[in-house]
């Protein structure tokens, strides 16, 4: 692997991390196969991957077109990414790990070690995998705090095993800890928002991202919504992220309808999708039948 930028030509030989460098190499052998629609059809492949993995993540909560404008509010989010780039790739991953993490969850256990496999890949696919080790913290809050007094220890050894094991497979990479540094450095360099991607939102027009919050606030005010007190700061920090950053609308679009989902289906009085419940016909109490009888009634 590089560690010098071989095309540079104002700053030849200066340090140079590859952070997307398995992912470059899979953009290549899809050209090297089919060229430009090969380069097409594998971006469009993750990035549908990723919506699928969302929405199944969500139907676990919701169903019909709660579920759809749900889901697809939160998409609608991720359009603005959708590049032939190194980072669409990993949208799977990310949606994956997200899915996983809040499933353990909802199980009320740790994460399955297996799951911190997923990081060997994302951290030689894109930087953003720094993100999904961050998001381990918030999630094993919430465990621990909600666990019983008595469990409280169990859930720290757990979750904390599980993130000792997903920074050891991340830490499987060719730069090795550098990797980890690169996302900081990142954002401490000089003029990024200069970038587009990296300027905060613009409201001169409207876009997916004015639509989803406007549609969030009437939700909210019009229905008792409630969320858990660690996903609701979760997913404030994640829309304060998207405003400073147009990039980080991407994490807010795939993790959204998953933390809402519930509380979404709780506030419009829907049975979790998963059980059955709500979709089976009400049973109504039957009257008890009168024994046949030939004796006269009483009057």
């Amino acid at each position: 692997m590089p560690w010098a930028d071989p095309f540079s030509h104002s700053m030849p030989g200066a340090p140079w991390t590859a952070h997307e460098w398995l992912s470059e190499i899979l953009l290549t052998l899809a050209f090297r196969l089919g060229g430009w629609s090969g380069v097409v059809l594998l971006t469009g492949a993750a990035a549908a991957s990723a919506a699928l993995i969302v929405g199944l993540s969500a139907a676990r909560e919701l169903r019909g077109a709660p579920l759809i404008v749900t889901v697809g509010l939160g998409l609608g989010l991720v359009t603005a990414s959708l590049l032939a780039r190194p980072h669409v790739l990993a949208l799977p991953i990310a949606a994956a790990w997200s899915a996983g993490l809040l499933a353990a969850r909802d199980r009320g256990r740790a994460p399955p070690l297996a799951l911190a496999a997923l990081m060997i890949a994302w951290s030689n696919m894109h930087g953003g995998f720094i993100f999904g080790l961050a998001l381990i913290g918030p999630f094993a809050l919430e465990a621990v705090t909600e666990a019983a007094a008595g469990a409280r220890l169990a859930a720290v050894r757990a979750w904390t095993l599980f993130g000792l094991a997903a920074l050891a497979a991340a830490l499987i990479n060719p730069y090795g800890v550098q990797a980890l540094m690169f996302p900081l450095h990142l954002m401490g360099v000089e003029n990024l928002s200069r970038v587009s991607e990296w300027q905060p939102q613009d409201f001169s027009h409207i876009g997916p991202m004015e639509i989803a919050l406007i549609m969030l606030i009437g939700f909210a005010l019009t229905r008792p919504i409630a969320a858990p007190l660690i996903r609701t700061a979760l997913l404030i920090l994640l829309i304060v992220m998207a405003l400073e950053h147009v990039r980080h609308q991407l994490l807010l679009g795939l993790l959204a309808p998953m933390l809402l989902a519930r509380p979404v289906a709780k506030a419009i009085g829907q049975a979790p999708a998963r059980t059955g419940g709500a979709s089976r016909a009400p049973r109504w109490p039957r009257r008890p039948r009168r024994a046949l009888s030939s004796a006269p009634r009483d009057s």
